[in-house]
């Protein structure tokens, strides 16, 4: 019951009805292209799929390895040089029941761990269960868009906060060094207590041992301030930095140099 040149509205009643038709294949189906039926007059009750990030996490993806019941009287042998690298295995010593193995690798999901999450995407198919994934696809997309409005607005969130000009107060503060982590250099931004005495205003960076890394001396003593750092002498890792009056350790952040 395979139609050739046919559209699946022409025949319903082809076999007492065309839609439930089924081409059952053991094995691979190679083409240039698969194409479904997807045309807008053969829709209705048409609506975008809601949010459908949190079902995906939800999703396990697997490795694994085909293995069938071939049943009395099934394949015995595979040519030797198939590049699909089946294998069949007697099951008992009378041979009436085999297993069909291929020991290639494959990648998907298991119907039955798919079925509590999108269960209209689970195929029963009398003793086993198989899953549809070409629509699947329209639900990964959708995660991605969802994926990507939330990097977009925590981006924005990111950029506003690097806009804002850090506020004097009455005190010394060291604010977090951007970017972070950083690679290559870093900014640091920092404020001094105009009403603070003191000889000698600087920056320390130590790694996460207490040992001293850089000792940089600031020129800007009183008010806002910035200097630049680079990563030349430091290796990937945490670390502390501090800004001290004299010896006097007023604020430290960690940041984290990943080259």
């Amino acid at each position: 019951m395979l139609g050739i040149g046919m559209s699946p509205w022409q025949y319903t009643n082809w076999n007492y009805n065309g839609w439930l038709n089924k081409l059952w294949i053991n094995g691979r189906v190679i083409a240039n292209a698969y194409i479904q039926y997807s045309d807008s007059t053969i829709k209705e009750n048409v609506s975008t799929i809601p949010n459908s990030l949190t079902k995906l996490t939800q999703i396990r993806p697997v490795s694994y390895n085909y293995i069938m019941d071939i049943g009395i009287g099934g394949i015995t042998s595979l040519d030797s040089n198939s590049t699909d690298s089946i294998i069949i295995k007697t099951i008992n010593a009378s041979g009436n029941q085999a297993k069909l193995k291929d020991s290639a690798s494959h990648f998907g999901l298991i119907a039955q761990e798919l079925e509590l999450i999108y269960p209209n995407l689970v195929v029963d198919l009398g003793n086993t269960k198989g899953i549809n994934y070409m629509e699947l696809i329209p639900i990964l997309i959708r995660g991605i868009q969802d994926q990507q409005k939330e990097i977009e607005d925590l981006k924005a969130e990111v950029q506003a906060i690097k806009n804002v000009t850090p506020i004097a107060t009455t005190k010394t503060v060291l604010y977090q060094n951007d970017p972070n982590p950083f690679g290559t250099t870093s900014k640091i931004k920092y404020y001094i207590d105009e009403t603070a005495t003191f000889t000698l205003a600087k920056i320390e960076i130590r790694d996460l041992t207490g040992l001293l890394k850089e000792s940089i001396n600031l020129t800007d003593q009183s008010g806002l301030g910035e200097i630049n750092i680079n990563c030349n002498n430091l290796n990937n890792g945490y670390y502390i930095y501090s800004i001290k009056l004299d010896n006097s350790i007023k604020d430290n952040k960690m940041m984290l140099v990943e080259k």
